[in-house]
């Protein structure tokens, strides 16, 4: 529904009391207030460009995921929460396909392209092919804009799609872990829908909008943009793919979940992606690898989350079994040499997410992805009986998965979790020992495994989290290198834990401490409209 921004300006004005921002936001007129705060600075800065005009509205939140870290491509679970940091998006159709844009803050210059120029109709159709063959500006902000409009536009090929001008403006931390960037790419995306009347529903911009953030170079999966589409408020949101399914978990009573920002950016460098798409395609060969050497299996396993006792039929041992076959760690020369009856499907993945220099750790990444997709899926579980201290220890296994460094009295140590023959040979023994006690620490979701994309600042701050009386658990959020830790801490224990980190992490270091409690929102969604 389109609006006039001054009649949006008055409503701001008139307070709080607007009840279009309740059914996002609640009933806390801290939190109302807040939000009215940024939505004014925007709308100010709307009519200072544009003048008067006819607007769409969105708010697109920040998300967290308690547990399912770096498995949502691989058809693992999620656990998903949107809190009250936002991207706003004030959008005016345009009677072209021009997208110009720009920003309340400083830093993101304006910008303006056409996307008939920038996605010809000779090239639509083929995503893959198409963002191959781009250029970027490195680290500018249109990428995400650009990223939406253009995949939109290659799903309906034969359709000009109309532009748009934008205003942005936000409260999401960048490199922070919690998807700032994703949440210009939702928004874009939805506005480019609604302004076309093209018809999709949430549901269907969520691939959309994951395939279409692949444009600024990595290649990760959907999670992130579901949540922001698919969350509610006051819910986790257990959500996986292949194909997309989700319910809603209640959040544990009595229990906060903390936000906690390192101060250390999330690196997006070229060195970064080719760390996360090391991890991702080691994710693709073990599986292949797994195929070729397990072919009695190989038409149950579509995806990783399918090496499973339920899937395959066969025992927990037999998982530790398999996973003892698999390389510890093997080049790219070795993969096409060893599996060299699926060459073209080694050489897909290597066309897709990079040709490694180095030596792909198969094994701990394997381990780490079945083992988090157990965690994963156990989760809501565990919430929905209220047992919050078996989540908050699986929280704890999960970051160790993503560890380098273990703090001990003040001195960080390099740290590795255990992958080895030896260590898989003891957990087939637990598992077939007859022993309750030794089979139940043989479980798979109770094995950290090696994804290894923390960094020694979240590490220590996780540590010292664990040492908080009332912290039930604590790990990474988002794709790691830098960010945020989420901690899951009793109510009345929030203020220790904040002065704790405090004390022994951000004085040290002399940062800025940042460490909020997530307050739960809707997902993203159009203000105004009832």
């Amino acid at each position: 529904m389109l609006m006039r921004l001054s009649h949006l300006a008055s409503r701001i004005q008139s307070g709080i009391s607007w009840s279009a921002l309740h059914r996002h936001y609640g009933d806390d007129c801290s939190l109302l207030k807040s939000r009215s705060d940024l939505l004014a600075r925007l709308v100010s800065f709307a009519l200072e460009q544009w003048g008067d005009r006819n607007v769409l509205l969105i708010r697109v939140p920040a998300r967290v995921n308690l547990m399912g870290v770096h498995v949502d491509h691989r058809g693992g679970f999620l656990n998903y929460l949107t809190f009250a940091r936002e991207t706003f998006l004030v959008a005016s159709p345009r009677d072209d396909d021009r997208i110009t844009a720009c920003n309340v803050n400083p830093s993101y210059p304006e910008t303006e392209f056409s996307i008939g120029e920038s996605l010809p109709p000779e090239s639509r159709g083929n995503w893959m092919r198409f963002i191959e063959g781009v250029r970027l500006e490195k680290g500018h902000w249109s990428n995400y804009l650009k990223a939406a409009a253009l995949k939109i536009q290659d799903h309906f090929p034969d359709r000009n799609i109309r532009g748009f001008d934008l205003c942005v403006y936000g409260d999401i931390p960048p490199g922070a872990g919690l998807s700032s960037s994703s949440s210009l790419v939702v928004g874009t995306m939805m506005i480019a829908n609604r302004v076309n009347n093209l018809g999709l529903s949430n549901e269907e911009m969520v691939p959309l909008c994951a395939e279409g953030e692949w444009f600024v170079g990595t290649r990760g999966g959907a999670g992130d943009q579901g949540a922001m589409l698919l969350c509610k408020r006051g819910l986790v949101t257990h959500l996986r793919f292949f194909p997309m399914e989700y319910r809603y978990a209640p959040l544990p009573k009595g229990y906060s979940v903390v936000v906690c920002h390192s101060r250390i950016e999330a690196q997006k460098s070229a060195g970064a992606r080719e760390t996360f798409n090391l991890r991702v395609s080691g994710y693709a060969l073990s599986l292949l690898w797994v195929k070729e050497r397990f072919p009695e299996y190989a038409d149950r396993l579509q995806h990783l989350r399918d090496i499973h006792p339920v899937t395959l039929g066969v025992d927990e041992a037999t998982i530790y079994e398999i996973l003892k076959t698999v390389p510890v760690e093997i080049s790219a020369e070795e993969l096409l040499r060893d599996l060299s009856s699926r060459r073209d499907e080694v050489e897909k993945i290597f066309a897709t997410f990079g040709r490694s220099s180095q030596p792909y750790p198969l094994r701990e990444i394997l381990l780490f992805g079945l083992a988090e997709c157990r965690r994963a899926e156990v989760f809501a579980d565990l919430l929905d009986r209220g047992d919050v201290e078996t989540a908050g220890r699986l929280m704890y296994l999960s970051h160790d998965g993503d560890r380098v460094s273990r703090t001990h009295d003040g001195t960080s140590e390099p740290y590795r979790s255990p992958y080895e023959d030896e260590y898989l040979e003891a957990r087939i023994q637990d598992c077939r020992s007859g022993d309750p006690e030794r089979m139940e620490r043989a479980a798979l979701q109770y094995q950290p495994g090696g994804y290894r994309c923390s960094v020694p600042d979240l590490d220590r701050m996780v540590d010292i989290c664990s040492r908080v009386e009332g912290a039930a658990g604590a790990g990474l959020t988002g794709a790691g290198l830098g960010g945020c830790i989420l901690v899951l801490v009793r109510d009345e224990a929030v203020e220790n834990l904040c002065n704790t980190l405090n004390r022994e992490y951000y004085r040290p270091l002399g940062r800025e401490p940042f460490m909020e409690v997530c307050i739960s929102v809707a997902g993203a969604d159009f203000i105004g409209e009832s």
